[in-house]
């Protein structure tokens, strides 16, 4: 177990990098959103939530949570419209889907 938690732990540095310029676009996109679309705004800011607690946990809280939180985020993402909303957790998901893999990979 000890050389994939090594693995994991290199790809979580990686995706808190990613993480970072995702959350980066979401501010700007939030900044461009009209104040009326609260829809829009909210699931925006929701993401943006998730994507600072993802980066700001640690590798080892990451390695317990990560299924769980991709899990929950696939199936919103299930429940939305096509639009900029669903292209948004969908590329969250693609970030956070790599550490996935190796959680899975150990089971």
């Amino acid at each position: 177990m000890g050389a994939i938690r090594t693995k994991f732990d290199r790809q979580k540095e990686d995706v808190d990098a990613d993480l970072g310029v995702f959350a980066g676009y979401l501010v700007t996109t939030l900044e461009s959103t009209p104040v009326s679309n609260k829809e829009l705004r909210t699931g925006l800011e929701d993401l943006l939530v998730e994507a600072r607690q993802c980066a700001t946990m640690p590798a080892s809280e990451f390695w317990l949570k990560c299924e769980g939180i991709v899990q929950k985020l696939d199936d919103k993402r299930q429940e939305l419209p096509m639009g900029g909303l669903k292209q948004a957790h969908n590329r969250l998901l693609f970030i956070l889907t790599r550490c996935n893999r190796l959680v899975q990979f150990r089971k």
